[in-house]
């Protein structure tokens, strides 16, 4: 890390053991202190639930109401319950009004979980809302627990068809939460300095419209986090405590949605940044991946034309360094799932004479592999990694089919778990639910509710 310019970078003694020896909390799982303030929203707001049974009775007695799922549009389309359509995150408060005229309709927000379906919930209650509005108690897994089917949609995101409608009333909204959050407007000027080379503090600039819109175009300097991730996975985009947080959009609306829970959440240094009001040049695509070097130049790389002609007469070994998720979704037919500390050994105890080609998404975690190994004379990476496979025609394989190591590099989803599903889903919402005992516990929680 010094080598990345930081200046003053310690290790903490004993690590974590230590902590915990001190008497100092700590904390198992994934997202956790985004997941414990879910729980607090709840807890010290009232946001109104409902189980599984009383939505499946309203629904079996072909009562009225809109049930509407507020994860990302990817992971709808992954599974979700019957009848439910899709508005992500901060987009269900800025197009609500797209799809609900009638005032007195009951709106039921449901997620995989907890915390998105309670936020997304009390986000439109804090709106003036005059629905009735619930969170699906336990979301996806509470439905399934239940005994309940789900679904495989295929319907796009909903309210996008069209500009938000009311957009003077959210406006309204949206500056009433930053009047009662202490949460400022930036200027590009501001936000220019604060990415200066002679800045000496660390500001995170996020863009929470969705995916298109980021694409379209975008600050260089922005990471993208639509709104419900940003607030699901704060630990993820905002990984420096303190830091300076820059909440970017089109006109400041979401942004100040996802500001406003951001200060509760306990973030001192909040602003919004609306960027149509300012000259900031955008860049189009998707968002980079960043690293803090590049790979040398000097690396062997291989076509994947020439790498297919290799495979198909069985003279070399391909081996995959993405994520054990990654590698289940796609992956070249025969390579072999390998975590990055292990590539040395393993190279180490097979057939020097054997040539070996490294795959990754875009070729780059592969490439700082080949580097690392130090095997240059055998070691080739593919060019443009499994995305230059694909552009070329090339059949890719799913699953786990050949894993060196074990599938525990990355957190997975209940439902992507190995095991029981059943099993993992109870387990997840005991822990998600038992982080408010925890927190009632840790002194150092921030939560302003």
């Amino acid at each position: 890390m010094l080598s990345w310019g930081y200046t003053d970078v310690r290790v903490l003694a004993d690590g974590v053991e230590g902590w915990r020896k001190a008497g100092r909390p700590v904390y198992s799982g994934i997202h956790t202190m985004s997941k414990a303030f879910g729980e607090a929203v709840e807890a010290r707001l009232h946001t109104p639930s409902l189980k599984p049974e009383e939505v499946a009775r309203m629904r079996d007695a072909n009562e009225p109401f809109l049930l509407i799922d507020c994860r990302p549009h990817e992971e709808y389309l992954r599974g979700s319950l019957p009848g439910s359509i899709n508005i992500p995150g901060v987009e269900l408060s800025y197009r609500i009004a797209n799809v609900v005229e009638d005032a007195a309709l009951p709106i039921v927000v449901h997620c995989a979980g907890r915390t998105r379906s309670i936020i997304g919930a009390q986000s439109l209650r804090d709106a003036g809302v005059a629905n009735p509005v619930y969170a699906l108690e336990n979301g996806t897994m509470g439905w399934l627990l239940a005994g309940y089917k789900g679904a495989k949609p295929d319907l796009p995101a909903a309210g996008f068809d069209a500009p938000p409608r009311n957009l003077a009333e959210t406006g309204a909204v949206a500056e009433k939460i930053r009047e009662a959050h202490g949460v400022g407007l930036a200027t590009f000027a501001d936000v220019e300095s604060w990415c200066g080379a002679e800045s000496e503090r660390m500001t995170c600039i996020v863009d929470v419209r969705t995916a298109q819109e980021y694409r379209t175009g975008h600050y260089a300097n922005a990471v993208h986090a639509p709104g419900g991730q940003l607030l699901q996975a704060t630990d993820k985009y905002l990984a420096v405590q303190n830091a300076r947080v820059v909440v970017a959009d089109d006109n400041g609306i979401r942004a100040s949605i996802a500001a406003g829970w951001l200060r509760r959440m306990g973030w001192k240094d909040v602003v919004v940044w609306p960027m149509s009001a300012g000259p900031a040049e955008l860049v189009s695509g998707p968002e980079p991946r960043r690293y803090y070097a590049n790979p040398q130049a000097d690396i062997r790389t291989v076509s994947a034309t020439r790498l297919a002609e290799l495979v198909d007469r069985a003279e070399i070994d391909v081996f995959d360094l993405d994520t054990s998720l990654e590698y289940e979704k796609a992956h070249i037919p025969g390579a072999r799932f390998i975590k990055r500390r292990s590539l040395r050994r393993v190279l180490g105890e097979s057939d020097p004479a054997r040539q070996v080609a490294l795959t990754s998404s875009d070729g780059l975690v592969a490439s700082f592999a080949a580097q690392e190994c130090g095997l240059s004379g055998r070691v080739m990476v593919l060019e443009h990694g499994k995305a230059g496979w694909a552009e070329h025609g090339f059949a890719m394989a799913s699953g786990p089919e050949s894993m060196i190591d074990p599938p525990d590099d990355v957190w997975r989803r209940p439902v992507e778990a190995r095991g029981d599903p059943v099993s993992n889903m109870k387990q997840y919402l005991s822990w998600e639910i038992g982080l408010m005992e925890q927190i009632r516990k840790d002194q150092s929680i921030r939560f302003t509710l």
